[in-house]
Formats: C-alpha cells, sequence, structure tokens
C-alpha cells in the first residue's frame, strides 16, 4: 500500500514536470506569434497604432530606446536594478493612440495562460519605464483567454485586456 502511494505521487510530480515544460513550449511559441501579430492586435484591442517593438526578448532591442535607457540609468531616474528589470518584460512596444499623434509606449504581458501574476507584472514597472521614456505608458495583457477575476484584478491595475486565440 506505501509503496503504491508512493509511486502515485512519483507520478503526480513527473505529471506537473511534463506539463510546466509543455506550458513553457507552447507559451514560447504563443509569445513569438503575438510579437509578429502586436501591431494588429493593440490597435484592434487597445487603441493603439503605428506601433513598433522596441524590445523583446529573443529580438535585439531598438537603439534609440537602448539609448533611453542609458540616459535615464545615467541621470539616476532609474536605476541599474530598475533598467535590468525592464529588459526582463516580455515586450515593450510603442506606437500612436487612436484618432491623436500622441506616442504611447505599452509593457506587455504575453501568456499562454493569464493569471493574476500576469496581470500584476504587466503593470509593475510602468512607473520606471515612464521615467526612461518620458511619455505616457500603458500596461496590458495578451492572452488567449482572460478570466474574469483577472479581468477585474486588471481594471483595478490599469491594464488593458486583450484577447487573442491560439
Amino acid at each position: 500500500m506505501a509503496e503504491t502511494k508512493a509511486d502515485g505521487k512519483q507520478l503526480q510530480s513527473d505529471v506537473r514536470r511534463i506539463d510546466g515544460r509543455l506550458d513553457r513550449r507552447f507559451g514560447t511559441n504563443y509569445e513569438a506569434k503575438e510579437t509578429q501579430n502586436v501591431r494588429s492586435i493593440l490597435g484592434q484591442q487597445a487603441g493603439v497604432r503605428s506601433s513598433r517593438v522596441l524590445k523583446w526578448p529573443s529580438l535585439k532591442t531598438d537603439p534609440d530606446f537602448d539609448r533611453q535607457m542609458e540616459s535615464a540609468e545615467a541621470s539616476g531616474a532609474i536605476t541599474e536594478n530598475q533598467s535590468d528589470g525592464l529588459l526582463l518584460l516580455d515586450l515593450i512596444v510603442s506606437g500612436a493612440r487612436t484618432g491623436t499623434l500622441e506616442r504611447v509606449y505599452a509593457r506587455i504581458e504575453v501568456s499562454i495562460t493569464a493569471n493574476d501574476d500576469d496581470v500584476n507584472r504587466a503593470a509593475d514597472r510602468t512607473d520606471i519605464l515612464r521615467r526612461v521614456t518620458g511619455g505616457p505608458v500603458m500596461a496590458a495583457v495578451i492572452a488567449p483567454r482572460v478570466d474574469e477575476p483577472q479581468r477585474a484584478l486588471a481594471a483595478q491595475r490599469e491594464v488593458a485586456v486583450a484577447v487573442h486565440p491560439e
């Protein structure tokens, strides 16, 4: 009996590990697809047009954005740790708000399974990004589905939600 319980616990552990690996693989593929489609997604669902990706882990950071980060760090507007934190974000995009020429910077979290952590990560560091860019900043989560509790948290934290299928 004890051996069967131990085997069952080992099996559960193995399934959780494999599930985590699959989630990461699907998440990486979803993130790449959404990054390619971010202009359309932001235009349709977040009111940001003519956007361009400034930072994505799989791409070299935009040189102008790099200079803004270096300048903000050199002037003391942000710390070295805050600069490093910005570089850990999924996406940073700049664009124009629909109907205006106002430039806006978007801090975006892309997730295959949007949860509270994703919403909070999207909201966190927007002030740091504002200090780097000197412009208005918005936070957003892009996911194939966002449940009501996360939508409520997003509204509370002023995070735009863009639902885009896998």
